[in-house]
């Protein structure tokens, strides 16, 4: 599974929401139990902006839970980026406020593919 997962990240552009589908097959199979909580966000048919129902801005693509399959251990939260995504001030401040509660919050891009199997594998980044 990581060779050809690697291959499609590598060959052409992808789309967050289908690296995503792609992270919580992977997690799943490595023993992680991923959980992803929409964003809810309606547009403002008026004025075009956006309002965020239910979750607050920046909050993590994903949060990963270790199944049985894994000793017990922390947490991972996971942001995933496209390769020229970036960080928004909301979610630099709530990585930081996870940070700082003891979570461990990854950026992952397609070119991190090893190091995620490395976080997948062990929880070690």
């Amino acid at each position: 599974m990581p060779g050809p997962l690697g291959n499609m990240w590598r060959r052409r552009r992808v789309l967050e929401r289908t690296m995503q589908a792609q992270v919580e097959k992977l997690a799943g199979a490595l023993g992680w139990l991923p959980f992803h909580i929409p964003s809810n966000v309606l547009v403002c048919p008026t004025c075009g902006n956006k309002i965020y129902r239910g979750v607050r801005r920046g909050f993590p693509d994903l949060m990963l839970v270790r199944t049985e399959r894994l000793p017990p251990g922390r947490l991972r939260w996971l942001e995933l980026k496209t390769p020229t995504g970036s960080l928004d001030d909301d979610q630099r401040l709530v990585h930081a406020l996870l940070r700082r509660s003891g979570e461990s919050v990854d950026v992952i891009r397609p070119k991190d593919l090893e190091r995620l199997l490395g976080i997948l594998r062990d929880g070690q980044s």
